[in-house]
């Protein structure tokens, strides 16, 4: 799963190039969690764009802008079925960009040490994210969801899921209003982002403090 990750603008050069998008003016955080606001990237038809969406995604279809489950992850395999997510999967595909993000491994004695995974080249990292936009009246409400699968060879020792990671040939593929569900994982096995792991103290707060060990 993925319950925290971090962001720093000044790392997304690759992505807005690969995507020419502009560089979106928001700060960096390195503690962000399920329920705030976080920039995203989809594509509607009219190219790539950055948008803000709440992280836990509520489908279009619910009577009220809150959710009665966890979904700020989706699991890749159960996706496409899911109701929360399907319609997503289909048509409403987003790029979640973040720095690197934390998981949590429990030890013998059950304590739990948190771990920082960012990419081996320091630059930033593409989740593979769905979003939905709902409506009531006057009131909208754009969200997003990670998808999480397999864990990646750095996160095996540590957690059993990790964020599915987009390469930069995979951008503009995953996010496109073309793209056929039966060529999604296609989009998956291009190439991405080796990660490494870094072990750092309690997870609180926000600020570079915390990837200091």
């Amino acid at each position: 799963m993925c319950g925290r990750y971090a962001l720093e603008p000044r790392k997304l050069n690759h992505i807005i190039r690969e995507l020419a998008l502009p560089l979106p003016g928001f700060d960096a955080h390195f503690n962000i969690s399920p329920g705030q606001n976080v920039p995203i990237i989809r594509d509607v038809g009219a190219g790539p764009e950055w948008i803000t969406a709440r992280w836990g995604l509520i489908p279009h279809w619910a009577k009220e802008a809150k959710a009665t489950y966890s979904t700020f992850n989706a699991r890749v395999e159960t996706a496409s079925q899911k109701p929360t997510f399907r319609d997503s999967w289909k048509h409403r595909r987003c790029i979640i960009p973040a720095t690197g993000f934390y998981e949590w491994q429990t030890g013998e004695s059950g304590k739990k040490q948190p771990w920082y995974l960012g990419s081996v080249d320091g630059q930033a990292l593409a989740f593979a994210g769905l979003w939905d936009h709902w409506t009531d009246g006057d009131s909208t409400l754009d969200s997003c969801s990670i998808l999480v699968g397999p864990p990646e060879p750095a996160v095996s020792g540590i957690h059993d899921r990790s964020p599915v990671l987009l390469g930069d040939a995979a951008l503009s593929l995953w996010i496109s209003p073309a793209l056929k569900v039966a060529d999604i994982p296609k989009v998956f096995a291009l190439p991405h982002a080796e990660l490494k792991a870094q072990r750092v103290e309690r997870v609180s707060d926000d600020g570079l403090h915390l990837l200091m060990n």
